[in-house]
C-alpha cells in the first residue's frame, strides 16, 4: 500500500541528569519554516503554474545539472520573461508586509536581467526588482519587499532583458516567503502511515434527522459501516458535540468548507489550531477542505490560487497539532480525471507537502437523470483510479453512486455496485463511500440486492 509522504517533527532537546533522581528538561521545537507561497518552484511538475509574457519568448523545462529547470529561450531579440500565471500572493494584507524572493540562475554568460515582484492593487502597480548577470555558474539571487499598498497580489517575474536568439535563461529553485511577525510558520510535518485495507461504508446526514439516527439507518441497511462519509457546511463540528461520540469507532471521510477568502485573513486560525488539537487519535480521520471546488472555482466564489494558498495555511495548523491519525485529502469530481473534462487535477493540488490522499467523486449519471443503463467501471471509474495510481499516493472514492435505472428492479445495479467495490480492492482504495441520500436524485440502495452486495464488502476489514 502506498504511504503517506513522510511527516517528522524535529525537536532539539537537552537531557539533564539531576542528582538524586531523574528527570527530563523541557524540549524546544526547531524554528518552523515560513510557508512556501510559489507553486511548481523546482518545475518537477514541468511548465505548470509558469508562462511566458509574449509569442517571442520560449519556455521548457530540462535536466540542468541533474535536475529540472526552467530555461528561457527567443526567437528574436527581446525581453524574456518567467512569469507565475497566477500570482503566487492574492493579499498581501495591510501595509507594510515583507516578502523574501530567492531563485537560483545561470545562463549566457553576460546577459543580464531582474527579479522582479509586481505589487498590485488598485491604486496601481509597483515594481520591485533586484539585478543579475548571468554566467556559467548557478548563483542565487535575493529579493526582500516590503508592501506599500493594502490588499494587493504579488506577481513574480525573473526577467533576461534583450535576450538575444542562440541566449539562453535558465532558473531553478524559485521560492517566496513572507516574513517578520506576520509570516504564516509551516511546522516540520509529523510521521502518519495510511491503513492497509479498503473501506466499504456510506454517507450520513443530519438534516432533519440525529446523528444517532441517521448512523443508526446506515447500520441496518448495510451491517455495522467501518467509515462514514460527513459533510459540514461551514466549519467543522467541533469534538465535543454529541456526534463525535456517535462516530467512536470509525473511520471518517469529512469535509468542511468556510471560503478560502475567511481561511486567509486569519478568523479561522484559533478555531483550526483548537480542532486540530483536540481531535481524537483512536480513528483513521479523512479531512477534506472544501470538496469538489472547481464549480466554485469556475462561477468565481475564489480562485485556484487562494484555494491552495487556503489549504496550505490549514495544514500548516494541522501539523502543529501532528496528529498521524488525520490524512490532508483533496475531493474532487470524477469528471475532472476525464479528459473531456479539460481539467487536471494537479491544478487544484496544494502540493504533496500538503495533500496525503487523493479522492474522487464519480457517478453513473451524475447529470443525466434519464440515464438508462449502468455505466462499466472502465468508463465512469477508471480515469479517476488511473489517475491516482500515476500519482502514487493513496486515494479513495469520497462518493459515488447511481439511480435504479428504467426496468431495474435492483439485480442490475447490485452487479454495477459489485464491479466497483471489486475494481477498488483490486486498485488498493483507502475507502468507498456511497452516497445515500436523494440529493439531486434518488441514489439510495434500498433494494434488496443492492442492499446485499454494499453490506457483504462493509463487512470486509
Amino acid at each position: 500500500m502506498p504511504v503517506r509522504q513522510p511527516r517528522v517533527w524535529l525537536i532539539l532537546g537537552l537531557v539533564a541528569a539531576l542528582l538524586a533522581a531523574f528527570a527530563v528538561t523541557t524540549v524546544a521545537a526547531a524554528p518552523a519554516r515560513a510557508a512556501e507561497l510559489v507553486d511548481n518552484p523546482d518545475f518537477e511538475q514541468g511548465t505548470r503554474h509558469w508562462r511566458t509574457n509574449g509569442s517571442d519568448e520560449v519556455l521548457r523545462v530540462q535536466e540542468v545539472s541533474g535536475s529540472p529547470a526552467a530555461v528561457l529561450t527567443t526567437t528574436r531579440t527581446t525581453h524574456a520573461v518567467l512569469n507565475d500565471t497566477t500570482n503566487s500572493v492574492t493579499d498581501t494584507g495591510a501595509v507594510g508586509a515583507s516578502y523574501r524572493v530567492q531563485a537560483r540562475l545561470r545562463g549566457t554568460p553576460g546577459a543580464d536581467g531582474a527579479l522582479r515582484l509586481r505589487e498590485v492593487s488598485s491604486r496601481g502597480t509597483i515594481e520591485h526588482e533586484t539585478s543579475f548577470t548571468l554566467g556559467d555558474s548557478w548563483r542565487t539571487v535575493e529579493l526582500t519587499v516590503r508592501t506599500t499598498h493594502p490588499n494587493a497580489s504579488l506577481d513574480l517575474n525573473v526577467v533576461a532583458w534583450d535576450l538575444a536568439v542562440g541566449q539562453r535563461l535558465v532558473i531553478d529553485s524559485v521560492r517566496m516567503e513572507r516574513v517578520g511577525s506576520g509570516a504564516q510558520p509551516t511546522p516540520e510535518p509529523c510521521t502518519g502511515e495510511v491503513p492497509d485495507s479498503t473501506l466499504f461504508g456510506a454517507s450520513m446526514t443530519t438534516s432533519g434527522i440525529s446523528a444517532e439516527d441517521s448512523l443508526a439507518r446506515l447500520d441496518s441497511a448495510f451491517g455495522t459501516i467501518p467509515v462514514v462519509r460527513v459533510f459540514d457546511p461551514n466549519l467543522p463540528f467541533e469534538w465535543s458535540h454529541r456526534r463525535n461520540d456517535v462516530l467512536d469507532g470509525r473511520t471518517m471521510v469529512m469535509s468542511f468548507r468556510p471560503m478560502p477568502q475567511e481561511v486567509l485573513s486569519g478568523r479561522h486560525d484559533a478555531f483550526f489550531r483548537r480542532w486540530f488539537a483536540q481531535a481524537p487519535e483512536d480513528r483513521t480521520i479523512y479531512w477534506s477542505y472544501i470538496h469538489e471546488p472547481e464549480p466554485l472555482i469556475r462561477d468565481g466564489r475564489f480562485t485556484m490560487s487562494q484555494y491552495k494558498q487556503a489549504w496550505r495555511r490549514i495544514e500548516s495548523i494541522a501539523d502543529e497539532a501532528c496528529k498521524p491519525n488525520m490524512f490532508a485529502t483533496l475531493i474532487l469530481t470524477g469528471w475532472t480525471a476525464t479528459p473531456a473534462s479539460g481539467r487536471d487535477y494537479r491544478d487544484y493540488d496544494a502540493g504533496r507537502d500538503v495533500i496525503d490522499v487523493l479522492a474522487w467523486d464519480p457517478y453513473n449519471g451524475a447529470s443525466d437523470p434519464d440515464r438508462d443503463y449502468y455505466s462499466p467501471v472502465s468508463d465512469f471509474m477508471a480515469p479517476a483510479v488511473q489517475t491516482s495510481l500515476q500519482d502514487g499516493r493513496p486515494w479513495g472514492i469520497a462518493e459515488t453512486g447511481s439511480r435504479l435505472i428504467p426496468g431495474d428492479s435492483g439485480p442490475g445495479r447490485a452487479r454495477w455496485l459489485r464491479s466497483l467495490a471489486e475494481y477498488a480492492v483490486a486498485n488498493d482504495a483507502q475507502f468507498v463511500t456511497y452516497f445515500q441520500s436523494t440529493r439531486d436524485g434518488d441514489w439510495r440502495l434500498n433494494d434488496q440486492h443492492s442492499r446485499a452486495v454494499w453490506r457483504e464488502f462493509a463487512a470486509r476489514r
